[in-house]
């Protein structure tokens, strides 16, 4: 079984923590990885600064792309990844996502800075086979 998936991750951080990114925004959705599947994913990530007194303005922004590969093995998932920074200005030097994995879930998390309000965005294409034979 082939099939490409697409979505949209969402999160909003204030501090320099890492956070989980969830599906359409809405708390603890994410992406279940069917069992005996491989997902080439790609994701373009960009962050927006539209709030707090930390270091830095207002509209400062970056932009990533994370890819890599998730596998579900019989219930087990693993992951290969790589970012690459694409844009930004402003100040955003502890910014980062990062994909990963929770149980049979794909996820992004997401890092901030102290006292910076930044929206997050990130458009995922999923690539998938999906076998009948146990991996």
């Amino acid at each position: 079984e082939r099939q490409s998936i697409q979505v949209l991750y969402g999160k909003q951080t204030t501090n320099g923590t890492n956070t989980i990114s969830y599906l359409n925004n809405t708390t603890d959705k994410l992406l279940a990885v069917p069992e005996n599947s491989a997902m080439y994913f790609h994701a373009d990530v960009i962050a927006l600064r539209v709030g707090g007194t930390g270091t830095g303005n207002l509209g400062d922004y970056a932009s990533w792309v994370e890819r890599g590969v998730v596998i579900n093995k019989s219930g087990t998932l693993s992951i290969e990844r790589e970012r690459d920074t694409i844009k930004g200005s402003g100040n955003h030097t502890n910014w980062r996502p990062t994909a990963n994995v929770s149980g049979t879930n794909f996820r992004i998390t997401v890092r901030g800075d102290t006292d910076q309000t930044i929206e997050w965005a990130s458009n995922i294409t999923f690539t998938q086979i999906k076998t009948g034979v146990a991996l």
